[in-house]
C-alpha cells in the first residue's frame, strides 16, 4: 500500500530543524579546531602519547611525531630515476544463496620505471603482475567469518605481489617507490594488544614486504583518499577552547584540513595510537603517518589523502619526495592516482568474469555427481515480480 505521508512529515521537519542548529555549532567548532593549523606551531601543545599521562588516547588517535605537530611542510621534488609500484585487489564474498560457496580473490602489481635522459636506466618496463585464487568452503568455513577469510587472503596477496615486483625493481637498478591502496595493517588488527593465532598470520606477508623495502631501499606507502577517521580532531580536541560543544560533531580528518592544508603542503608526521602499533609486534618498526593536500588548493580544489609508511621511510625528506611524485600521479588521475587507477584495472573481477567463475564451479560439480542449485530465494529474486500474482 502507498506510503502515508502524514505519519512521518513531523518527525523529517523536526530532524531537518535539529540539522540546522547542529550545522551551525559544528562550523564554529570547525572553525576553532582549523586555527590551531593557521597560526601555526607555537599557539597550541598538543595532547601526549599515552605513555606519558595517565589516561589513554581514543582507539583513533595520533601522538606528535616531528616538532611541529601543526606546521605545513612543503613537498619535495621528484627524484631522476624511480620505480613507481602499485598494488591493488578485488574479491567476489561468498553467497549462501548461491548454488555453491566458494570465495575468489584478485589482486595485481602495476608498475612504471622513470628515468630523464641524462640517467642510466635499468631494465625494461614491467608488465602488470596478477594473482588470482580460488578459495572453497572447507577453508571459509575453517576461519572467524567467511568474510574475513576472503580479506586476509587478498590482503596476503596483494603483500607478496608488492615484495615481488619491489625487488624486481631494484635488480633492475631502480629505486622502488611501493603504493598499496587503503591501510598497509589489516583493519581487524587495529584494536588488538597482542595479535595471535589466525590474527597473528595477517602480520607475515607485511613484515616481509618490510624486509624486502629496507633491502631494496624503498619507499613503502598507503594512500586513503578522504580520510574518515577522526585522528585528529581527536590530537587537536584538547588544544581549543575548554568547553567542548554538547551534541558530537563527526568531522573527518579531511573535512578538517580541506579549509586550512594548502595546496603542496603535507601535516607533520605523526604516530597512529592503535595498540598494535609497537615495535614488538612490527618486526621492530611501527607504522607512521601524515596528511597532505595533492590538488590546487584548499576547499572545493583540495585532493586530502592519509599516507601511512613504516617508520624507515619516516623522515622529512623521504616523505617529502614521495609527496612529490604523488602529486604529479593525482592530477594525471584526475584526483586520484593514476598508478592506482591503473592497478584497479588490473585487478578488479568484472561481472562477468564472476559469472563464469560461477558457472565453470556448477560445471565441475555436475561433472562429479552433483547438481547444485541456488536457494528459492535467489530464483525467486531472479524471476522478479512482475506486478501481478
Amino acid at each position: 500500500m502507498p506510503l502515508d505521508l502524514s505519519q512521518i512529515l513531523a518527525g523529517v521537519q523536526a530532524e531537518a530543524e535539529r540539522q540546522q542548529k547542529q550545522r551551525v555549532s559544528r562550523a564554529e567548532y570547525l572553525e576553532q579546531l582549523r586555527g590551531l593549523f593557521k597560526a601555526g606551531p607555537s599557539t597550541a601543545t598538543p595532547k601526549q602519547p599515552a605513555s606519558e599521562t595517565t589516561s589513554s588516547p581514543p582507539d583513533d588517535s595520533l601522538a606528535p611525531f616531528e616538532e611541529a605537530p601543526f606546521q605545513q611542510y612543503s613537498f619535495e621534488s621528484e627524484p631522476d630515476s624511480y620505480a613507481l609500484i602499485a598494488v591493488d585487489g578485488s574479491q567476489v564474498f561468498p553467497d549462501r544463496h548461491k548454488a555453491a560457496f566458494y570465495g575468489v580473490v584478485q589482486a595485481a602489481a602495476f608498475a612504471i620505471y622513470y628515468h630523464r635522459k641524462d640517467t642510466p636506466s635499468g631494465g625494461g618496463q614491467p608488465p602488470a603482475t596478477v594473482q588470482a585464487r580460488y578459495i572453497p568452503e572447507v577453508e571459509l568455513r575453517a576461519g572467524p567469518s567467511p568474510t574475513q577469510v576472503v580479506n586476509r587472503e587478498r590482503h596476503h596477496l596483494e603483500m607478496e605481489l608488492l615484495k615481488q615486483a619491489c625487488l624486481a625493481a631494484h635488480q633492475a637498478g631502480y629505486r622502488p617507490v611501493l603504493l598499496a591502496d587503503g591501510m598497509l595493517l589489516p583493519f581487524e588488527l587495529l584494536k588488538q594488544n597482542k595479535p595471535s593465532g589466525e590474527a597473528a598470520k595477517l602480520l607475515k606477508p607485511l613484515l616481509e614486504l618490510f624486509d624486502a623495502a629496507q633491502t631494496a631501499n624503498a619507499i613503502l606507502c598507503s594512500y586513503i583518499a578522504r580520510p574518515e577517521s577522526e585522528a585528529l580532531v581527536n590530537m587537536c580536541a584538547p588544544c581549543v577552547a575548554t568547553e567542548q560543544p554538547k551534541e558530537r560533531h563527526f568531522i573527518p580528518d579531511h573535512k578538517l584540513l580541506e579549509g586550512v592544508l594548502m595546496a603542496g603542503h603535507r601535516t607533520a608526521i605523526m604516530q597512529p595510537t592503535w595498540a598494535v602499533n609497537k615495535p614488538e609486534h612490527l618486526g621492530g618498526q611501527v607504522i607512521c603517518a601524515c596528511y597532505a593536500n595533492f590538488g590546487t588548493g584548499t576547499g572545493i580544489n583540495a585532493v586530502i589523502a592519509r599516507l601511512e609508511f613504516p617508520q624507515f621511510c619516516a623522515n622529512p625528506q623521504t616523505v617529502g619526495k614521495l609527496c612529490g611524485i604523488l602529486q604529479r600521479h593525482v592530477r594525471l588521475g584526475s584526483g586520484y592516482p593514476l598508478i592506482l587507477i591503473s592497478a584497479h584495472e588490473e585487478s578488479v573481477i568484472q561481472q562477468g568474469d564472476a559469472q563464469l567463475v560461477a558457472q565453470i564451479v556448477q560445471n565441475a560439480l555436475s561433472a562429479e555427481g552433483e547438481f547444485p542449485v541456488s536457494s528459492q530465494k535467489q530464483q525467486a529474486k531472479a524471476q522478479g515480480y512482475s506486478g501481478e500474482w
